[in-house]
């Protein structure tokens, strides 16, 4: 009786035994399942979606700012510094503004664009002293004398040789009556130059000389005479007139021989005519000769017109 009760509480306990291990092996079977469907679903998930990258930080030089773009465009400073060299025949530096001249007193001949060597006056018998080549040494002694005479000249000067402290003596002359014109900053050969060299030259001489006169310049005369193709045009472009002459004392090459520059003078004179000089010693001893020649075969001396 003893061994059949307890091969059933054994087998009770069996069956309890093998109830548990089902009830924990589905749990542990569902738990599994779920759990693995959870990881199945998160992997699926991850594979999906875009990893996202940790922030890289760009170094400072590839953003370029606008400022700095505009440093990087430009030349290195070695380059940029380093002087051109200056194109001393072909000048295009800024040149002072183009006028024209202001009206003259009109007389044969008188003409932008053209090579003036006479001014005739109808019914007048006229003639023009010019000098060139000052200020210098004798250009006080010269219109001492003109002045004395009651007579005036026209007095074209180089850009170098008149200095500030002339212009005083300058404006005196000018109220006295004489006239001053322009005759290349360093007395070149024009008809050496190109056009360009020329127009600035003229602009250049003519700004120089109005600063120091208060004055506007209207006349110019080419150095020993000397143009080409591009001259007249040249001063027809600045509101210039070429002065040339009619009459040459060559007084230039009579050092020795003052005399000959009266005889010069007598040769070529005409009414209208423009008498070259120039502010020499030798052509300030025979200054008075000149005058009192003029005077006595009756010949009145004007300045070029002044446009008043």
């Amino acid at each position: 009786m003893q061994g059949k009760k307890r091969k059933a509480a054994w087998g009770i306990w069996v069956a309890i035994i093998g109830l548990l291990l089902i009830a924990l092996t589905n749990v542990w079977v569902n738990g599994g399942k779920e759990t693995f469907a959870k990881m199945t679903e998160n992997i699926t998930a991850t594979k999906s979606e875009p990893v996202s990258q940790p922030e890289t930080v760009k170094p400072e030089t590839t953003t370029v700012q606008p400022k700095q773009a505009e440093a990087d465009s430009a030349p290195s400073t070695s380059d940029s510094v380093k002087p051109q060299p200056a194109k001393q025949a072909e000048p295009t530096a800024t040149q002072p503004a183009v006028a024209h001249p202001p009206a003259v007193k009109q007389a044969v001949g008188m003409e932008l664009g053209k090579k003036i060597t006479e001014l005739p006056i109808p019914g007048e018998k006229v003639v023009y002293l010019t000098f060139d080549d000052g200020p210098g040494p004798y250009t006080k002694q010269m219109v001492d004398i003109l002045n004395a005479n009651k007579v005036q000249g026209t007095f074209f000067w180089i850009g170098q040789n008149f200095k500030p402290e002339w212009a005083p003596y300058a404006k005196q002359m000018l109220a006295q009556g004489h006239q001053i014109g322009a005759h290349s900053m360093r007395h070149e050969a024009m008809g050496k130059r190109s056009k360009e060299y020329q127009k600035h030259d003229l602009l250049m001489t003519a700004a120089h000389i109005e600063k120091l006169t208060g004055q506007k310049i209207i006349y110019f005369r080419p150095p020993y005479g000397s143009i080409n193709a591009s001259s007249v045009p040249v001063t027809k472009e600045v509101g210039q007139y070429m002065i040339l002459w009619q009459a040459d004392s060559r007084d230039w090459a009579l050092a020795h021989n003052p005399q000959q520059i009266l005889t010069n003078i007598k040769k070529e004179i005409k009414p209208g005519a423009i008498i070259l000089m120039h502010e020499r010693a030798q052509s300030l001893q025979v200054l008075p000769q000149v005058l009192a020649y003029l005077k006595q075969n009756g010949y009145t001396i004007h300045t070029l017109p002044t446009g008043k």
